[in-house]
């Protein structure tokens, strides 16, 4: 059970960086002037967020459930 709580601790963090990632980049200058013209940041940006996001809700769910089952 400890190797899962592991992976889901690293996917977590794996996760928050690429959400963090995506964050930052939106604060680029290039990313602000593209996305006053478009309305949108780029395709780059918005699919770090969204990996991001998906990456810690899976993390999450690895992590919780590796203490559900350690508790048996």
């Amino acid at each position: 059970m400890r190797v899962r709580r592991v992976i889901g601790v690293i996917l977590l963090l794996i996760g928050a960086g690429l959400m963090i990632s995506g964050l930052m980049a939106t604060q680029d200058i290039a990313e602000k002037i593209a996305s006053d013209i478009t309305g949108d940041y780029s395709h780059a940006t918005t699919w770090r967020m969204i990996a991001g996001t998906i990456v810690v809700i899976g993390g999450g769910i690895v992590t919780v459930s590796s203490f559900r089952k350690g508790r048996r």
